[in-house]
């Protein structure tokens, strides 16, 4: 009788391990469950890490493409208007201009023929040992001698120097005639530039509010996929765009550059607004965000 419930019970006791193991096990596996394991914890933290940087990467890489389509829509529009502003402006306009481009050119290849003539490499080969040999005069009265050859080298680079300037101020005074009377055709036609690009930019602006359409489509797509309850469907990157920034100033391969590199440039504190940030205390390089002209029509 004894060993019969001695047996009962170890088969209850077995049963009770048996139920115990499996309860824990399900548990165990369940993933909303805090593990308190620190490797099995790591192990979910770095899976929803890994799923919140896909989805950030995956959103910077949609807010990036339509970023260049928004600056092809811009620079779209620039093109057209320079065509239209060339219509504007007529033929007298177009002939200034290319007068003026044809001037420089000029002055352009009279300075480099200059500087590439025998005798000016010539020059500078003597002025280089000329100052050498007085540099390293050992007596007062070599100094003086050798200071006499440098001069003498002075002044006929000097002398050469005055005659090609001279023929370069010419052609500065012609290139300024011809850009006051090509601004005086500027002024003339300013309100009805005016009202041409305000025209333009109208058109580019609906495109860009057509395709802010798509962009929402397209984050609430990806927001859906990756379960994100709060974002916005608004394009991020408009903010980028100086409100007041002429269109004839827009770079659009200055402005891609600018906005893909901006990361590299930003320091901890970055907003994300590139409008006023980007360049910030750095006078040597350009902010392609923000427009060099205000109210002034620049020719």
């Amino acid at each position: 009788m004894r060993k019969k419930q001695t047996a009962i019970f170890i088969l209850c006791l077995m049963f009770a391990v048996m139920v115990l193991t499996a309860g824990l096990y399900v548990l165990l596996s369940n993933d909303s469950y805090v593990k308190c394991n620190k490797f099995i914890m790591g192990d979910q933290m770095k899976n929803s890490d890994t799923k919140t940087s896909d989805y950030e990467q995956l959103l910077s890489e949609l807010n990036s493409k339509y970023f260049e389509k928004v600056c092809d829509i811009f620079d779209d529009a620039k093109n057209e208007l320079m065509l239209k502003l060339k219509d504007l402006l007529g033929d007298d306009y177009s002939g200034l201009n290319q007068e003026i481009s044809a001037l420089k050119s000029r002055a352009s290849e009279i300075r480099t023929s200059f500087d590439n003539e025998p005798y000016t490499v010539e020059l500078r080969e003597k002025l280089e040992s000329a100052k050498m040999e007085f540099v390293e005069a050992k007596t007062d009265e070599e100094r003086s001698l050798k200071k006499q050859a440098l001069n003498s080298v002075l002044s006929e680079i000097a002398a050469r120097n005055l005659k090609i300037f001279t023929q370069m101020a010419d052609l500065r005074k012609q290139i300024d005639q011809k850009c006051v009377a090509a601004m005086d055709i500027v002024k003339q036609k300013e309100s009805d530039f005016k009202c041409l690009e305000k025209s333009v930019i109208e058109t580019a602006r609906k495109k860009i509010a057509e395709l802010s359409v798509s962009y929402g489509s397209e984050v609430s797509a990806l927001s859906f996929a990756f379960d994100v309850k709060e974002y916005s469907e608004k394009m991020p990157f408009l903010a980028s765009f100086d409100p007041n920034m002429r269109l004839i100033d827009f770079n659009k391969n200055a402005f891609l550059d600018a906005f893909n590199n901006k990361g590299q440039n930003c320091g901890p504190n970055c907003t994300g607004n590139c409008l006023s940030c980007h360049s910030a205390g750095d006078t040597a390089s350009k902010n392609y965000f923000k427009s060099e002209t205000k109210d002034n029509f620049k020719n």
